[in-house]
């Protein structure tokens, strides 16, 4: 770093000061020399400031030096200029000085072009599959269902400051930074974790290292943050000097890729580490991909490189936030060209899709992505698409942004209400309660459809606490807000029945035909509206039949033999979609008739649909390398 110091205070001293040398156009070999040893000598102090205070990337165009040297060239040609103009006719010196503020101009140039001229390359940059809603693949049971997460960041870091006050006085040293509450699935368990931070550098100065972290259950709002401490980290972003922890890895060699997304992750062991993504751009100073993930031992110092396709098992990060919009918003806009996506072409701007913004309590318009699990235990970016129009809140279709992979895009193209309008829709319940509101927008895919999960808090003087969670249909708004999680899906769960959904809750289900002896039955009632649970003779689930889809089971007794079809999901309770006593015979309704129309149709393109998933999973498998 001090060797990269001085070589570019010797440019800026040459370029700079060149023009001293000369006098009525002669050439002063001795004046040159001592003022460019100089400035060499000054260069280099400034410089190796500069690097150790805010360690630069080299990375992008003029060999990754052009962020560097912008600022100092540009400062030193015209100090220059001026001092020529100001008396001394110097012509070769105010010529060079012109030359490089020309040169500076091409490269603003060439970055400020970059989009409008390689608009082609960054839209192809990711892999995307593309997955029309009508192809009978059920691709929404890629997002998992298993983790449902209550406890959205505001929660999570009021849960982790109430801790700090009750771990001897250790908050009154360390704090939690909220930008470092990420989440992880640790032994198949969601949680929240951040490190323990130094408050100021008086507090580092006298410990010198971290304890450890917190981990704040993410599926449960009323679990008990929990603290692990004894691990003695040393290289921490609020440490200083050598143990800061971007300077540390930056000096050792890490100087030309961009390093991002620092990120606390833990083992299934919980032992703590820090994962960096290093990127590189591709197309002058953008079009960045991913390079590799360094894993950093916050207690050592020790790191090491895994390239894409070699990560540990246990990281859930590589794919930063950043790149993953900024692949997402070229896909999305450049299917033609930048000029269209700019409407200079056409002010419809035809065929381009923008990410979907959510309004939150404290920002407003704000470009993110949410991040989600697999069914296949794979992390994901998700965010929606939408036209550009400011005031439309529905959706073109979906992403899916493998977190874990280099470039890898699921786009399903559908039609329903963005996250904003899932928000709005959950807000409009508490408008006499100001205090509540829904604090995160999260996917999920529910019998097939798409489902916002939204946990609403109400905000304290002491922070945030867990009130409610709603389940917004997205395709019909359709939202169910409820005190528990259970008594919220229960409710959306029959909700979707009534609505003649016959598709699985989770990955891989099917639907069954079932011919048993009722055993039990008994009429239940949820937020006014009734069902009736049956446990059947040769089944361990317990079984939910709507009277208002099917009225014969409000007279079916204990001993009736019946025959029904339900999704076979991992739920103690399973939705029955088909249902026929055969101890009862009554008149078939309209309704019913409509209903087992579906059901055959159902069944005859099971097959169909099933040589369709299979197509798709070999397809998927290939982009992820498997």
């Amino acid at each position: 770093m001090i060797i990269d110091a001085i070589v570019y205070g010797f440019l800026i001293a040459f370029l700079s000061f060149l023009f001293l040398s000369s006098k009525d156009g002669s050439f002063n070999l001795k004046k040159t020399l001592i003022v460019n040893i100089t400035g060499t000598i000054v260069g280099g102090v400034i410089f190796s400031v500069i690097f150790y205070l805010f360690p630069p990337a080299f990375v992008g165009i003029w060999f990754g030096t052009f962020n560097v040297l912008f600022w100092p060239i540009l400062i030193g040609a015209i100090v220059c200029l001026i001092l020529a103009i100001s008396g001394d006719d110097d012509k070769i010196g105010s010529i060079i000085q012109v030359i490089k503020i020309i040169a500076l101009i091409i490269g603003i140039a060439t970055i400020a072009l970059t989009h409008p001229m390689h608009a082609d390359e960054l839209h192809d940059i990711p892999n995307v599959t593309v997955i029309s809603n009508s192809s009978g693949v059920n691709i929404l049971d890629q997002i998992d269902n298993k983790h449902i997460r209550e406890v959205d960041i505001d929660l999570a870091f009021s849960l982790a400051q109430n801790i700090m006050g009750t771990k001897d006085n250790l908050g009154s040293i360390y704090q939690v930074d909220k930008d470092e509450l990420h989440i992880q699935i640790i032994n198949g368990h969601e949680f929240w974790i951040a490190p323990l931070e130094f408050q100021n550098y008086w507090r580092w100065s006298a410990k010198k290292t971290s304890p450890g972290f917190i981990m704040v259950d993410a599926e449960d709002a009323f679990a008990e943050a929990q603290m692990y401490t004894g691990y003695d980290m040393k290289y921490m972003p609020s440490a200083y000097f050598s143990k800061y922890l971007l300077r540390h890895v930056y000096s050792q060699g890490y100087t030309n890729v961009k390093l991002e997304d620092f990120t606390f992750e833990v083992t299934d062991e919980l032992y703590p580490y820090w994962t960096i993504t290093t990127t590189k751009p591709t197309i002058n100073n953008d079009g960045y991909v991913l390079n590799s993930l360094l894993i950093v031992d916050p207690i050592t110092g020790e790191i090491n490189e895994h390239l894409a396709g070699e990560l540990p098992e246990w990281t859930d990060r590589f794919m930063p936030e950043r790149v993953a919009i900024n692949y997402v918003s070229w896909y999305g806009a450049y299917s033609i060209s930048w000029w269209n996506a700019k409407g200079f072409i056409n002010s419809i701007k035809e065929d381009v899709n923008v990410l979907t913004s959510v309004s939150q309590r404290d920002s407003f318009d704000k470009k993110e992505m949410f991040f989600v699990y697999g069914s296949d235990g794979e992390p994901y970016w998700f965010s929606g698409l939408t036209s550009p129009s400011s005031a439309d809140q529905s959706l073109t279709g979906i992403v899916l942004v493998a977190v874990r992979e280099p470039n890898t895009i699921i786009h399903i193209k559908m039609t329903g209400a963005n996250e904003q309008a899932a928000l709005d829709t959950v807000n409009s319940k508490y408008t006499n309660f100001p205090d509540r509101y829904g604090t995160a927008v999260i996917p999920h895919g529910i019998y097939g459809e798409l489902t916002y999960i939204i946990p609403i808090d109400s905000h304290t003087s002491s922070g945030n606490v867990f009130q409610e969670i709603g389940f917004v249909n997205a395709k019909t708004k359709h939202a169910v807000v409820r005190p528990t999680q259970e008594e919220a899906m229960a409710e959306y769960k029959s909700y979707l029945a009534e609505r003649n959904i016959h598709k699985a809750l989770t990955s891989g289900s099917t639907d069954k035909m079932l011919n048993a002896t009722v055993e039990r039955i008994g009429a239940t009632a949820l937020s006014g509206k009734s069902s009736y649970r049956l446990w059947l003779n040769n089944s361990n689930a317990i079984f939910s039949v709507s009277p208002a889809l099917f009225p014969v089971v409000v007279v079916t007794q204990p001993d009736d033999i019946i025959s029904i079809s339900y999704a076979d999901t991992e739920d103690t309770v399973l939705e029955v979609n088909a249902f026929t006593n055969h101890n009862v015979t009554v008149r078939i309704g309209i309704d019913q008739i409509e209903l087992d129309r579906e059901t055959a149709n159902l069944t005859q393109k099971k097959e169909t649909n099933w040589d369709k998933q299979q197509e798709l999973d070999d397809e998927l498998a290939i982009l992820r390398g498997q």
